[in-house]
């Protein structure tokens, strides 16, 4: 069952927020 856009995007700001918690700056490399 697919994510919603609204969930996806809650899970990837939840992301956001810890990594920026711990100090890291956030860059996505594929």
């Amino acid at each position: 069952q697919e994510k919603t856009i609204t969930e996806y995007i809650t899970g990837f700001k939840t992301i956001c927020d810890d990594l920026a918690a711990i100090g890291k700056p956030l860059s996505i490399k594929t």
